[in-house]
């Protein structure tokens, strides 16, 4: 048997697609999103592991990987605890996205071709009737593929991933704006 064969016939066995704490960080950027996580608030490890059904390994990794990313930080006696959403780090996040956006879509303007642009255009305009409609989660899912849409047609892996991690700072920001409008 082949190296390659060999691999075949393990890797028909292991489960493809994210592994467990994929899984968990996806969860807690969707809690952050949503609010269930918010700005300021303390995370208790064993507590994070027990409400997403999960041992703290995985969750440990996931918030050293937020921690990384600048979501999470480590407050006095190292308690963890969601950022603060001060105007400095909404004005900072939207300075870099603005600076990596306008980027990408320069690089995109010379490799889109039309069927692309009228794709773009056609989410464009449901974008804006969802939000005109006040159906945010519609609203939030076309301009989620807008933006991953301008950030491929870029060919720029370096740029798409450093976007995909701004992405989840935009949609905290974007989501706390959204809940607390009018407050």
């Amino acid at each position: 048997m082949i190296y390659g064969d060999k691999l075949g016939a393990v890797g028909s066995r292991v489960r493809r697609g994210p592994t467990l704490v994929q899984q968990v960080y996806e969860a807690i950027c969707q809690d952050l999103v949503s609010g269930r996580l918010a700005p300021g608030q303390r995370i208790v490890l064993d507590r994070l592991a027990a409400e997403l059904g999960t041992s703290p390994t995985p969750v440990r990794e996931a918030l050293a990987r937020l921690i990384q990313e600048g979501l999470i930080v480590a407050g006095p006696n190292g308690r963890l605890q969601v950022i603060d959403l001060t105007p400095e780090y909404v004005l900072d996040t939207f300075a870099v996205r603005a600076a990596l956006e306008g980027l990408a879509a320069e690089l995109a303007a010379s490799r889109t071709d039309e069927r692309l642009l009228r794709r773009l255009q056609q989410v464009l305009d449901e974008a804006t009737a969802a939000l005109a409609d006040g159906r945010y989660e519609v609203y939030a899912q076309a301009d989620d593929f807008l933006h991953r849409s301008v950030a491929e047609a870029a060919g720029n892996r370096v740029l798409q991933r450093n976007l995909k991690m701004l992405r989840v700072h935009v949609d905290f920001i974007l989501g706390y704006s959204h809940r607390n409008i009018g407050d």
